[in-house]
């Protein structure tokens, strides 16, 4: 996989600062990517960035309610997935509770890549200390790029099983299957990956696809097509795409 890496935005050199982790900006896998980086304070960690700076290049909204002490945030991408987290307010006297995500210098709000990525339901992940971003639209169609994308990024080993066996693309559902997350023909001759549950998004929509992937790759090297080798590939792939996050989290022992 190649990137072209374009820096979009420099801000201010001081000896008190150290460059933040990088917001890296795409429309789909295998398109350009444009990297945009900031500077934070040494006291802020390094992958952090400005919060109403990265704001203006994300579909997120930022004012700063100096009256009220507050920060107010709308998130385009979270209306659509979870409306009841599209509108958030932070309270400068909660900040002391939320060191996680913020820190406050100087009259700045700097948070962390995770929080930023938890207001881009569907279009956005975190991979090395480093905010993705895929700009692309916030419905089914949208999320399965961003989706794909995370596997292009994250796991680009399953990215290349997933484009060699489902040649027939992924989309959406065209007749609905009682409890099936996404469904497969796997010998057709260019099979679909089609998606029955439209909030599928994230980590759990490319795992879906990479199950439906599995059984194509059953069907066509003369394995039986059933369900244990697909559900096995599907957590295999699920963990990889979470383990960051489960890292972050503190739940990581969980599952290893």
């Amino acid at each position: 996989m190649r990137y072209f890496f374009i820096t979009l935005l420099t801000v201010f050199m001081l000896s008190t600062t150290v460059f933040a982790g990088e917001l890296n900006v795409t429309e789909a896998p295998d398109c350009e990517v444009q990297t945009v980086t900031f500077e934070v304070p040494e006291t802020v960690p390094s992958d952090w960035f400005p919060l109403e700076e990265v704001a203006a290049y994300l579909p997120i909204d930022v004012t700063h309610d100096q009256k009220a002490g507050k920060y107010v945030i709308d998130s385009e991408p979270m209306k659509k997935t979870w409306p009841a987290l599209g509108h958030q307010e932070i309270y400068k006297a909660s900040l002391q509770w939320r060191i996680k995500d913020f820190k406050l210098v100087d009259g700045t709000l700097y948070c962390s890549p995770w929080f930023l990525a938890t207001r881009l339901g569907g279009v956005g992940f975190v991979h090395d200390g480093e905010l993705w971003y895929c700009n692309t639209t916030l419905d089914l169609e949208g999320h399965i790029q961003s989706a794909m994308l995370e596997l292009q990024v994250v796991a680009p080993e399953e990215y290349a099983f997933v484009t060699k066996y489902l040649t027939g693309g992924i989309k959406a559902a065209e007749e609905k299957i009682p409890d099936a997350l996404a469904y497969t023909y796997p010998h057709a001759a260019k099979p679909v990956c089609y998606i029955n549950n439209p909030r599928l998004t994230g980590a759990t929509l490319a795992s879906n696809i990479a199950h439906e992937a599995w059984h194509v790759y059953q069907a066509k090297t003369g394995l039986k097509v059933e369900e244990q080798g697909a559900c096995a590939h599907e957590t295999e792939v699920l963990n990889t795409l979470l383990r960051e996050q489960r890292i972050w989290n503190g739940t990581i022992s969980i599952y290893e």
